[in-house]
């Protein structure tokens, strides 16, 4: 798993936290620089998060910082919010907002092929448009689910092409 989707996995699930119905709940991040560091390398230089065995069959999760596939180009755009969302002094939804709006967009509708991080136009609009009303639901909505403003997610996810 690409450390960017790990990434959008945790965001996704520490938001699942916040709620517009209590105001006064406050939800903070923290991730590592490099979350896997530390990890044992197989003999293919990929890092191990688990290696065991059961029933005779051997099971073994690798991070695979070389994959770019729709849900790791996700977690690109995740991560690139987030570090600007970490790099400011001040919290809250105005600052959410700004970052989601100032992640770099995406220049085709295949950001897993393009070369640096970005944000589809679809899920920051699509932000935009729901964040006065609720910006952690917008945020869960459009950055860190996605499926409906992301190209070629939803297809990936239920296992087909992008």
């Amino acid at each position: 798993m690409h450390t960017s989707s790990v990434l959008s996995w945790l965001a996704l699930a520490a938001l699942g936290a916040c709620s517009s119905d209590t105001p006064a709940t406050t939800s903070t991040i923290f991730f590592a620089p490099d979350p896997f560091a530390g990890l044992p390398v197989d003999d293919e230089g990929k890092r191990i998060v688990i290696d065991t065995e059961s029933g005779g069959d051997r099971f073994r999760v690798r991070v695979d910082e070389a994959l770019r596939d729709p849900l790791t180009a996700k977690g690109g755009c995740l991560h690139e919010v987030i570090a600007c969302i970490e790099r400011q002094p001040e919290k809250g939804d105005a600052i959410i907002a700004r970052c989601v709006s100032d992640a770099p967009t995406c220049a085709s509708d295949r950001p897993w092929e393009e070369a640096e991080r970005c944000c589809p136009a679809a899920c920051q609009e699509a932000f935009a448009a729901a964040a006065p009303t609720d910006v952690a639901a917008a945020f869960r909505a459009h950055l860190a689910d996605g499926r409906g403003c992301y190209p070629g997610l939803a297809a990936f996810l239920e296992g087909g092409e992008p």
